[in-house]
């Protein structure tokens, strides 16, 4: 009967110890559960943080966009101006030659033109309304 005891309390330890690896086993599981679900968390944000980023980076370019069509509209509306300007110039140009020609043509006058009081064909150009 000894030997019977000794087995049943090799039996017993190793049941105990069997009991306390199946809890070790356990909570390990529950560490592991709870990593996997850290780790689902952690990939679950940056998914939303890549489409963040992603919206961000759309909302730039349109912003980037709207700039460059206001600059492109700013440009188009200075090259008018440009145009307006350059022929208000080409006509004031011209109305400076005519007028020189007029003043010439005033000074060039004769004596005999000046006491009849004849004025060049320029001048009475410049006078039409």
């Amino acid at each position: 009967m000894g030997k019977s005891k000794d087995y049943e309390a090799i039996i017993k330890g190793l049941e105990l110890k069997l009991k306390e690896k199946e809890f070790e086993i356990q909570e390990l599981r529950v560490k592991l559960q709870d990593k996997y679900e850290m780790l689902q968390d952690r990939i679950e944000e940056k998914k939303i943080l890549e489409k963040r980023l992603e919206q961000f980076e759309l909302n730039d370019a349109t912003l980037k966009m709207g700039k460059l069509d206001e600059v492109t509209l700013e440009n188009h509306k200075l090259e008018h101006r440009v145009q307006v300007t350059k022929k208000q110039l080409d006509e004031a140009r011209g109305d400076l030659k005519f007028q020189e020609r007029v003043i010439e043509d005033l000074e060039n006058r004769g004596f005999l033109d000046f006491l009849l009081k004849r004025v060049p064909k320029s001048f009475r150009e410049y006078k039409k309304p």
